[in-house]
């Protein structure tokens, strides 16, 4: 039975059971025969080990109990710093802390999966010289064309001790390998959804009924909730209602924002939700909109595509990937007038035929999560087999 060592700052908890779903469901869907062992920092409510079948968490204790806020929160640790600075100040435990759990656990593992850059560079620099692969899955946040010294930093070191590098969607390959020139080619292993989206039936509401509306994503800036919002205080193409399903600091001030714009009554900010939440949303809605200004690829999309919604976008490079073969409706980022341009061109299209649309695409592609997990065990199982130590 393979062993395999995972790290990562983003994985379901108490505190946050939506933190890092895609990487549990990828894990959940490896074949039987893995046995994992899950390192995340811990959070207030969440220190001890749990075990699930063959898959441990061990929560990785780094501060006092009430201060440990730095991992699992919406959008990640960047946006947490961003909203509390003084958090940085924990940032060198956190990472110390897990260098001493990884350098500990290594030798009774076979291999090692990091995901994001930083968990990448940690993971092979406290193993040096102990011949483990190393897989490391790039999902996005990690990558910018304008990048930090320490961003760039960590990205090299990831190249440089990586078997293997993943990236969740073609265009971001081309993008990891235009920036790491040196890290080899990239596999790319695709998210997935669940198969309950796949049998909800389109929507069949009337624009005279008026259009149920929906985004879901963590409330940061780069989600640019805000041209959607004042996009939408422009329409008066058809009745709507908006739903917000996610968490964030931008909470309050997309609140504000709302009334100031004169639309608080028909704006719903829900919060987080479970992953188990999502398909009955997802059912109760017509219209998804994700105006997001970055994605490595965007779950909430494939989820939406998968149930037969109608999509209305940001046209950047993972999305029009996704979309742009009639499966939806793209807008340049953060263009307000082209948003609600978009918006208001759902007078002349079919939501029905756009859902179905939007499904074939994830059908034919084999967007699934059991496919996602056979194609990352292949992955890791070629590095096994090889030996392909970098």
């Amino acid at each position: 039975m393979p062993r395999l060592l995972v790290v990562t700052t983003s994985y379901p908890m108490q505190d946050n059971p939506t933190s890092g779903i895609f990487v549990a469901k990828i894990l959940h869907y490896l074949p039987a025969d893995w046995e994992i062992t899950v390192l995340t920092p811990a959070t207030a409510h969440d220190t001890a080990p749990r075990r699930d079948g063959r898959l441990t968490v061990c929560p990785v204790v780094y501060a006092p109990r009430t201060w440990m806020r730095l991992a699992h929160a919406p959008g990640g640790i960047m946006p947490q710093l961003r909203q509390h600075p003084w958090l940085g100040l924990l940032l060198p435990a956190m990472l110390l802390r897990l260098a001493w759990c990884l350098r500990r656990r290594a030798r009774e593992h076979d291999m090692m999966y990091a995901n994001w850059a930083i968990q990448g560079a940690l993971a092979g620099l406290v193993t040096l010289g102990w011949h483990k692969p190393l897989v490391t899955a790039l999902r996005g946040s990690d990558v910018h064309a304008r990048q930090t010294l320490s961003q760039r930093l960590f990205l090299k070191m990831t190249a440089h001790f990586s078997s293997k590098i993943t990236a969740v969607s073609d265009d971001f390959a081309s993008t990891i390998e235009s920036i790491m020139p040196s890290c080899g080619p990239i596999v790319v292993v695709q998210n997935g959804v669940d198969d309950a989206l796949l049998t909800l039936p389109p929507p069949d509401r009337t624009l005279a009924q008026g259009l149920r509306l929906l985004s879901i994503g963590s409330l940061i800036a780069v989600k640019d909730h805000r041209t959607l919002l004042h996009a939408l205080a422009r329409l008066t193409t058809y009745p709507w209602h908006l739903r917000i399903v996610g968490e964030g600091p931008e909470r309050r001030g997309l609140a504000q924002f709302a009334k100031e714009l004169h639309i608080e009554d028909r704006i719903e900010l829900l919060g987080a939700v479970s992953p188990a939440q999502i398909p009955g949303i997802l059912a109760h809605h017509d219209v998804l909109i994700h105006p997001s200004r970055a994605e490595g690829r965007s779950n909430v999309v494939i989820e939406a595509m998968a149930a037969a919604r109608a999509i209305i976008a940001s046209d950047i490079p993972s999305q029009k990937e996704l979309l742009g073969a009639g499966a939806g409706i793209l807008f340049p980022p953060a263009d307000v007038a082209a948003l609600h341009d978009a918006l208001a061109s759902l007078t002349g299209h079919d939501l029905t035929t756009l859902g179905l649309s939007a499904r074939r695409q994830i059908l034919e592609r084999g967007l699934t999560w059991p496919g996602a997990g056979r194609q990352l065990d292949g992955v890791l199982r070629g590095c096994l087999d090889t030996g392909e130590v970098r």
